[in-house]
Formats: structure tokens, sequence, C-alpha cells
């Protein structure tokens, strides 16, 4: 079920402060996997309190079955067939809940809805919080049920951040990067074994 929970965040305040490194356009997906029982959290600017898609012990149980099955896949050696590929990351997306969750987020700003109405804009980017397991998991290139996937969903697309702390470290260091002239190191396939990686080093050094 998606709901909005009647809780208090503590510390106070802590929710309005982490919502307002997200700004009116981007949302966050912060989940939290225990023993028997597990959220998603979906935060934005817009919402007073977070929405939360919950997980019971038999969906957990299925989720870190489906997530220890892709590892495994993933880590056997040489490249995995397309279509077994495919089948693991389906698996993970209807595990994960990936259309609900994704139309939580969705609705924090969907045209037409009560949120827009009074509080304007839309959900351009999506902000990904893994925990557990689930930093092995690919969760932007899963596909929702019309087939699209959770990056294409939003115009500006699905990023990573290990903790909002850390997104807003890495946002006021960007603040005052921008201020200095830009350089860049590109590391080039130092194992030699990256499909793609010259031609992109290629692209950013020109």
């Amino acid at each position: 079920p998606v709901r909005s929970p009647s809780i208090k965040l503590t510390p106070q305040g802590w929710y309005q402060r982490a919502t307002s490194l997200l700004g009116p356009h981007r949302a966050a997906v912060s989940w939290f996997l225990a023993r028997g029982f597990g959220c998603a959290f979906v935060l934005a600017e817009t919402l007073p309190l977070p929405r939360v898609v919950e997980y019971d012990a038999d969906e957990v149980e299925a989720l870190v079955y489906a997530v220890e099955a892709f590892q495994t896949t993933v880590t056997a050696g040489g490249r995995p067939d397309p279509a077994a590929f495919d089948a693991h990351l389906s698996q993970l997306a209807s595990a994960l809940k990936v259309d609900e969750v994704v139309a939580a987020v969705r609705r924090t700003g969907a045209k037409g809805s009560d949120e827009e109405r009074h509080h304007g804009p839309s959900i351009a980017s999506v902000v990904l919080l893994a925990h557990g397991a689930l930093h092995a998991v690919p969760i932007h290139a899963l596909r929702c049920a019309d087939g699209i996937r959770v990056s294409e969903v939003f115009p500006a697309g699905a990023s990573y951040t290990p903790s909002l702390e850390l997104l807003a470290r890495a946002q006021a260091a960007a603040a005052t990067l921008a201020t200095l002239p830009r350089r860049a190191v590109v590391v080039q396939n130092p194992t030699n074994d990256l499909d793609g990686a010259d031609q992109e080093a290629q692209h950013l050094q020109s």
C-alpha cells in the first residue's frame, strides 16, 4: 500500500531540511530493508510528509531472493545471456514494486493533481537511495509495466546518492567548483576490459 504516514520525524525539522536539498522539481526515494519488513520512502518538497510503499515479510524475502539471483548471474564470469539478464531485471522490478514507487513519485507533481494545483511544478528527476543489498541493483534500469525504464520516466533522469547528507555536501562542493576553472581527470579503461570506455574518455577530452 502507498500512504502518507502520520508520524513525527526526529529531530524536528529534519524532513523539511532534507527535502529543501531536492528543490521543487526533484524527488527522492529512500529504501530501508529489515528482517520481515521494508519500506520505500518518497520524499519531495511538495509533500508535508513522505509517502511510503511498504514490503511485508514475504515481499522482503522475495526481494532478497531476486537480488541474490541477480548478483549470482552478474558475478558468474563472462557476459550473461541478455534474455536471462532481462528476466532478472523484470523479477527485480516486480519484487521492488517499481510501478507503485514510480506512481508515488509522479503523484507528487502530476499535472492536474492536488499537489500541482497547490504547489506548482512537476517532478523532473528522482534521486535514489538504496539500502543494504539494493546497492547492487541498477534501480534506474528497471522497467515499469509499460516498458519504460525508471530513468526514462523523468525528463532529467535518475541519480544515486548514499545519503541526503552526502548529497548536501556534493551540492555545496559543486557550487564552489562552479566558480573555479574547469578541469577534469579522466581514468581511461585501466583494466582494459571496459567496452566503450576508450570512446567515452576521448569524447570527454574533446
